[in-house]
């Protein structure tokens, strides 16, 4: 398969090209080319490497985080070696940035230095910024070709997610995420998403679902039909949600989610955002860590300790079928929600009066165990909102609070064991399944290297 960037940049070498600003430009090297073009595509920029160290250009550039690019350090490295009569005269003004470079600190460097290598790199450096352009156009044509469809077609709600968070500049964003991931070409995977159509439980999945993923869920469904859930006389789920354009990760760490390839569902018995189970993130597992010790130590509790890292289940079993598994798996996720629950019914409400109107008594066991319960709370009110509110706003309206308000009349389960089991038996894998998060409604496919190999690209 091709690069379409080093297709463009080879098709602009056939006539002039008005972004030029030489007649006579200097023509980056194949070696360098390649490593250029995928240099960009992966972060959406050059990573900027100095060329010399006249003021500190380098040493500054590292205080800001900016990490040396391969491509520039080969393109530096070629420059040096080549005879000046190499190189064609400066232009007589510098070609205009690509929208937000970023490489005014750069040119400013490069303008204060008098040594002949910044002579040399000037040239380079506007064939640089060309290639950069020609990517930042290359982009908006692909999210062009997503929208200027005269006819609906399928991949309609997919496109809509992007267009209710951002649009071309989300995307432009995004495809280096997709890009790392090697989809080389995202706008032709979401070209490849089926509309709604697809029902799990007798509720359409929403905002577009990859055509592999679609087996899996039909096959989850037909499970699902012949259970007990489907002689339910009220639905058990409400909503069902698969594309969505949220990336994992921060920064250029960033890597594509399986939501984003429109391989992973999240099933809500509400509609409502706020209603819903909880995403656990590691620092909320922790703190449903203290509530679990407490709880066992107070009472008789139900469910195990959670780790926060490796295997969410010390004793999840290696062996048996897929449903022995998913049933073992949810009854020790229902179990862990009822031990929450009822400490939240025996200490939430407290905590707010104690908090409200902190209360002196005399040391005492029932004291003891009254301040350690208060501690796990105010760990819990943290990690899930935190108690940031305006000034005369009751604790109640606290994040924190509300989240666990949730938690405490929803659990972190709400659909029934069948529709859980189902989706595990399909070949799914449950969020609950995650290292340093839990995530109880999320089911998503287990491959998705092979579903992008599936999708065409290498």
């Amino acid at each position: 398969m091709s690069d379409p960037l080093i297709d463009l940049y080879k098709k602009s070498l056939l006539s002039p090209h008005p972004w030029r600003t030489s007649r006579a430009p200097f023509l980056l090297p194949d070696s360098v080319l390649k490593i250029m073009s995928q240099e960009i595509q992966q972060f959406g920029r050059p990573l900027d490497w100095p060329p010399d160290d006249e003021g500190g250009a380098k040493t500054q550039a590292k205080a800001k985080g900016v990490r040396p690019g391969e491509g520039l350090t080969v393109l530096r490295r070629l420059l040096a070696q080549l005879p000046a009569d190499a190189f064609p005269p400066a232009a007589a003004a510098p070609i205009p940035p690509a929208p937000a470079s970023g490489m005014e600190d750069l040119r400013l460097a490069m303008r204060a230095s008098r040594k002949p290598f910044t002579e040399r790199w000037q040239p380079a450096r506007a064939e640089v910024d060309f290639l950069w352009r020609l990517y930042e156009q290359m982009v908006a044509d692909e999210y062009a070709q997503l929208k200027n469809v005269r006819k609906p077609h399928d991949w309609w709600p997919a496109l809509q997610e992007f267009e209710q968070r951002g649009g071309a500049t989300l995307y432009a964003d995004l495809r280096p995420v997709y890009f790392r991931s090697k989809v080389t070409r995202p706008h032709k995977l979401i070209m490849m998403m089926q509309p709604g159509g697809v029902r799990v439980a007798g509720v359409p999945v929403q905002q577009g679902i990859h055509p592999e993923f679609v087996k899996l869920l039909r096959k989850a469904d037909g499970f699902i039909k012949r259970s007990v859930a489907s002689q339910f006389g009220s639905a058990p789920v409400k909503y069902i949600g698969c594309f969505r354009p949220d990336p994992l990760g921060v920064g250029d760490a960033r890597h594509v989610s399986n939501h984003m390839l429109g391989a992973a569902v999240d099933i809500d018995a509400t509609r409502d955002k706020v209603a819903r189970n909880p995403h656990l993130q590691k620092d909320q597992i922790k703190a449903v860590d203290r509530v679990l010790a407490f709880h066992a130590k107070t009472t008789i509790g139900h469910g195990p300790a959670l780790v926060a890292s490796g295997s969410w289940l010390a004793d999840f079993p290696a062996a048996g079928t897929p449903e022995d598994r998913a049933q073992h798996l949810y009854t020790e996720m229902l179990n862990v929600s009822l031990d929450v629950r009822a400490f939240l019914d025996a200490w939430l409400d407290r905590w707010i009066v104690f908090t409200n109107v902190p209360q002196s008594t005399l040391a005492s066991p029932a004291q003891a165990t009254r301040d350690e319960a208060f501690q796990v709370v105010t760990e819990l009110v943290r990690t899930f909102g935190g108690m940031k509110r305006s000034a005369r706003a009751p604790l109640e309206d606290a994040p924190g609070v509300k989240a666990l308000r949730n938690v405490q009349k929803n659990g972190f389960v709400s659909i029934p064991a069948d529709i859980f089991i189902a989706m595990l038996k399909a070949g799914l894998r449950s969020g609950l399944e995650y290292g340093a998060a839990k995530d109880t409604m999320h089911f998503e496919i287990k491959s998705p290297s092979a579903l992008i190999a599936a999708s065409g690209f290498p």
